[in-house]
């Protein structure tokens, strides 16, 4: 139960004091045959009903809300998910030790599995495609950051789906450090280069339009010109 605050405690006691006063002052009348005040035309005894039922309704209502159960508080890593799973591209944060502690809904859905099942997964583990064009010595941009701890990496990688297609990824790594400036882990942020390219060629396509399109303008104006200055 939470704690009355003070400003409450007071105003319950100033109701308390009020009923007791009115009762004592009807009591007194019935006793020494006094006739009590009615402002508006309202009894004593009513007056103190009217009081005690809206003392009672005014506290039946904070006991209500008092006792109600609070609201689920989301931790700062429920947080942290919400706006990974809010991202359209593949999120996962790694530990020191090269293990998934955190991903997002769009990199299960590459993989064909869930984000419970991701968590404390080697993240070698995912199905990674070597295209065999590797230089010698190569390793994915978390790779390189894990060891020495260095600030930022990319690189392009490929990734199989749960459909079987092969997917090139653009996969930015940054390292993650603590208070104590010791490395705890790194963000890997994996985005589609197809969708990408798509987009681009989208852009492109648009630009290309809105060029033809103010070409014709600049035409219709000439064409519209020439009789005005033949004219001339």
């Amino acid at each position: 139960m939470k704690r009355i605050s003070a400003a409450t405690q007071i105003s319950i006691g100033l109701v308390g004091l009020t009923v007791t006063l009115l009762l004592a002052a009807q009591f007194i009348g019935l006793v020494w045959g006094g006739a009590w005040p009615s402002p508006f035309g309202i009894s004593a005894l009513g007056l103190v009903c009217f009081m005690a039922l809206a003392g009672f309704a005014a506290y039946r209502c904070y006991l209500g809300r008092a006792l109600r159960p609070p609201a689920a508080v989301r931790t700062p890593a429920d947080q942290v998910k919400l706006v990974f799973d809010n991202l359209t591209e593949g999120v996962m944060l790694l530990d020191t030790q090269g293990r998934i502690i955190l991903a997002n809904e769009a990199l299960a859905d590459m993989v064909g599995t869930s984000c419970a099942d991701l968590e404390g997964l080697e993240v070698a583990a995912l199905p990674w495609v070597d295209g065999g064009c590797r230089p010698a010595g190569w390793a994915p941009p978390w790779a390189r950051l894990l060891p020495d701890g260095g600030t930022r990496q990319r690189d392009l990688v490929d990734l199989e789906t749960a459909s079987g297609e092969i997917r090139s990824l653009r996969a930015q790594a940054v390292a993650l450090v603590a208070a104590d400036e010791e490395p705890c882990g790194v963000l890997v942020c994996l985005d589609d280069v197809a969708s990408a390219e798509r987009m681009n060629v989208q852009i492109q396509t648009t630009l290309a339009e809105l060029e033809r399109a103010v070409a014709r303008a600049d035409r219709r104006q000439e064409l519209l010109a020439e009789p005005a200055l033949a004219s001339v």
